[in-house]
């Protein structure tokens, strides 16, 4: 009967450590899974950062009939810089609703990388319209019934993985307005 009462006290003081051991494994994985957050949070502070915002006054520049273009900088507003840049731009008279570009757009790829640093002098890109325009099609941006449309893709790397932005816009009488489809990152992590 003694051993009966011992194995029963033992069979209940495992379970209470069972259920110890369980409960410390659960505490664990709430802290690994705090840690990792804080950790991602932490990268995504220190990554490059590359935004791309109109340059200058834009409606004058596109209104010059000899020179139809736009610039656009590029400031990386993150702590590390971004390296083995290359970007890609898509301008086009486009009447609304906007479904995407043509084969009409005038595309750039630029044919070197370059890298962007965390500094007070922006990286200009002049996106020209590369065509004649006609009198008749410029009447109609100027009355909002077309409008140029400007996309920019970027991809470069820092010190954490690759990243691939693109921004999209188009030119209103008022000022520049976002292209919905074209505004959106992904990143790749290096393991």
């Amino acid at each position: 009967m003694v051993s009966i009462l011992c194995n029963c006290a033992l069979a209940v003081v495992g379970v209470g450590g069972l259920i110890l051991a369980l409960s410390s494994l659960r505490t664990i994985r709430l802290q690994t899974k705090s840690i990792e957050r804080q950790t991602q949070t932490l990268v995504e502070s220190q990554r490059a950062r590359i935004v791309a915002l109109a340059h200058g006054d834009v409606p004058k520049t596109l209104d010059n009939p000899a020179n139809r273009r736009m610039e656009v900088r590029l400031e990386n507003l993150g702590s590390t810089p971004a390296h083995d840049l290359i970007y890609e731009t898509w301008i086009e008279i486009i009447r609304f609703p906007f479904k995407d570009f043509t084969s009409a757009a005038t595309h750039f790829r630029s044919p070197d990388p370059v890298t962007v640093y965390r500094t007070d002098t922006p990286f200009i890109i002049n996106i020209p319209l590369g065509r004649p325009v006609a009198e008749q099609e410029w009447t109609l941006v100027r009355r909002a019934d077309a409008f140029v449309c400007v996309r920019i893709h970027l991809d470069y790397a820092d010190s954490f993985g690759r990243t691939s932005v693109d921004f999209g816009y188009y030119v209103t009488p008022a000022g520049i307005a976002f292209l919905p489809k074209y505004n959106n990152t992904v990143q790749t992590d290096e393991s």
